[in-house]
């Protein structure tokens, strides 16, 4: 696959300063470890094969829509605010995964950036529903796009994945090859050093590589001989201390997690390796779900269902199970009730809403 970067507005690469720490001086008010409760709400019936669900207000009401995406064009499901929907439907062309949802060029209202024929479009939203065309980037066969600031110019870029090889784009103009570590399989942006700038964590054949831009392109850390075939990139606080920690299993078939914790100078410690036996996993999800500080690692797994883990002194807790199918999930604050809601894409062919919550402990 080949990875694509793009800028997208003026892109100005500039020198970044080097990492600084501690990593996070952020005043924080963590709570006690709670029991996670789920509660299904609503299922978002689809006419065609769609995938994946990715949640934005895309009409400024104040309440979460759910945006996916079918063969021939994208889909928005508008929230009520109480965990249900209304019915989707359809609004700029599209040809499926991968899309994104989210304000790209900073105006405030949420974007579309979907891949068709080959091209990928990026449409502004105006904040009630309506979209225009506004940028276009000629490639094809895309495989996963995610977007980050990576020269710390406050601008939102754009990373994708295609092909066989790592490349970058600047401002939607040239090409530059990033040197490879085998076939890109999935990425992950953060800002690991807490400089302004964010990183770039590919996933590759059995290693997971770190780039950063300074004056450049660099391979600032890799992660080899992981023992794992197409490696998933989940990116949290697991500890709560502050830093960027990393869990990566293989995709589908886990052959067990791995752990790398994040140091204040934005590089990984060594790794650790946890057994867990869960087949057809589909991706790893990292957010704090009780308020405790801690990331939990929601695990999506197409036989076992939604498995939501924490890390204990002895491995894994099991916080909580869903029992469905998933493909993928998002996860976003569904009925406005300040915990987090599931939002997944179950056979391709609806959306299943859970409301989450904690409950008391005796």
């Amino acid at each position: 696959m080949l990875l694509l970067l793009v800028g997208c507005r003026g892109f100005s690469p500039e020198s970044s300063p080097e990492p600084v720490g501690p990593a996070d001086t952020t005043e924080r008010t963590c709570g006690p470890r709670l029991p996670l409760e789920f509660a299904l709400s609503a299922r978002v019936e689809l006419a065609d094969t769609a995938v994946f669900a990715l949640p934005a207000d895309f009409d400024e009401d104040g309440n979460v829509d759910l945006a996916t995406t079918t063969h021939d064009e994208m889909l928005i499901a508008a929230g009520r605010g109480d965990g249900t929907f209304d019915a989707p439907f359809g609004t700029v062309p599209s040809q499926g995964f991968p899309f994104l949802a989210e304000d790209v060029n900073g105006d405030g209202h949420a974007d579309l950036v979907v891949h068709t024929g080959g091209v990928l479009h990026g449409y502004t939203g105006d904040g009630a529903f309506g979209f225009i065309d506004s940028h276009t980037i000629d490639f094809a066969a895309f495989g996963g796009i995610a977007t980050g600031d990576f020269d710390g110019d406050g601008l939102r870029d754009l990373a994708g994945m295609s092909s066989s090889t790592v490349a970058v784009a600047l401002a939607f103009a040239g090409l530059d090859r990033l040197s490879s570590a085998g076939y890109p399989g999935e990425l992950g942006v953060a800002d690991l050093d807490h400089d302004g700038s964010d990183e770039l964590i590919v996933g590759y054949d059995e290693a997971l590589r770190v780039y950063r831009w300074r004056d450049g392109w660099t391979v600032w850390q890799e992660l080899g001989d992981l023992g794992l075939d197409n490696p998933m990139v989940g990116l949290g606080d697991i500890d709560g201390d502050g830093t960027t920690d990393l869990v990566t299993g293989s995709r589908y078939f886990t052959d067990g997690l791995r752990i790398a914790r994040g140091r204040w100078d934005g590089t990984f410690g060594a790794v650790e390796v946890l057994d867990y036996d869960i087949e057809a996993v589909g991706g790893l999800v990292l957010r704090d779900l009780d308020g405790d500080c801690l990331d939990e690692i929601v695990v999506v797994s197409y036989y076992y269902g939604i498995l939501i883990e924490s890390v204990g002194e002895g491995g894994l807790v099991r916080r909580a199970s869903i029992d469905t199918a998933p493909f993928w999930l998002e996860l976003a604050d569904i009925n406005n009730d300040g915990w987090l809601d599931i939002a997944a894409d179950v056979n391709h062919r609806e959306l299943e809403v859970y409301l989450g919550g904690v409950g008391v402990v005796e």
